[in-house]
């Protein structure tokens, strides 16, 4: 929440808001504050657990090297396209990892929505990757020798995730070749991120690491995102199990 802040992405009390609102109503409608409150805490988790998390949301290649480190993260970074030279645009999140000694770093761009409406949009996908392409061209990564891009959607896809394939294909449709740059698409909704998060912090054993997960938990609370329990494993019969899961689904690239 400190980033949202000092990004001036807190936003404003509205006129309308009544007087004695809680702050926990606030919150709970903030786009901007849930990004910054649960992305903020997972980068104080080591570089590979962080990266752990991210995998298991959206279903990266598994990576067993330890040796995962971040490299950068900027939230809400304000990148230009030389194709348009007053506008700019804000991904919500930008992110270095590096894979290990000797390996290629991995640049993430993050865009998150508030809800599972239909809110990601391909024009928005494509101006930030254009900017992030425009960045790459005026050597602004230079230093840390990004090799591949993952574009990264977490709510916006639908209730059933069925928008991402349609807003992936319209934007791979107008992205150009000529730069080099691979990029894959994923998505993803912060409920299936908070089954995720909530398994790890049942399988960690660090006071430290259990206590910015359980932080990070109870932002999803408040946002109204709690886990969801397969009832597979709860609703039996004399002669049967049901097996009707309602574990949140994840969208990756085909």
């Amino acid at each position: 929440m400190l980033n949202a802040i000092v990004g001036g992405k807190a936003g404003r009390t509205n006129k309308t808001v009544e007087k004695n609102t809680p702050w926990r109503d606030v919150f709970s409608h903030k786009e901007d504050l849930l990004t910054a409150s649960v992305f903020e805490r997972l980068s104080y988790l080591d570089a590979s657990k962080f990266w752990s998390i991210l995998e298991k949301t959206y279903k990266f290649k598994e990576n067993e090297n330890t040796e995962i480190r971040l490299l950068d993260i900027k939230f809400w970074p304000r990148w230009y396209d030389s194709k348009k030279s007053i506008n700019y645009t804000e991904p919500d999140m930008f992110l270095v990892f590096s894979q290990g000694h000797g390996k290629g770093k991995t640049a993430l761009i993050v865009e998150t929505k508030r809800h599972d409406n239909n809110a990601q949009s391909a024009a928005q996908w494509v101006a930030q990757i254009n900017a992030f392409q425009n960045q790459l061209s005026q050597g602004n990564f230079s230093e840390i020798e990004i090799d591949e891009l993952y574009y990264l959607a977490i709510g916006g896809l639908g209730s059933y995730g069925q928008d991402f394939i349609k807003v992936r294909d319209e934007v791979k449709a107008c992205l150009s070749e000529a730069d080099g740059l691979h990029v894959s698409f994923f998505g993803s909704s912060w409920l299936h991120l908070t089954n995720t998060i909530k398994k790890v912090s049942r399988n960690t054993h660090l006071t430290h690491e259990q206590n910015i997960l359980n932080d990070i938990l109870k932002a999803l609370n408040l946002a109204g995102y709690r886990e969801v329990v397969d009832l597979k494993t709860i609703v039996k019969t004399n002669t049967e199990t049901h097996s009707q899961s309602l574990l949140a689904l994840k969208w990756t690239k085909t």
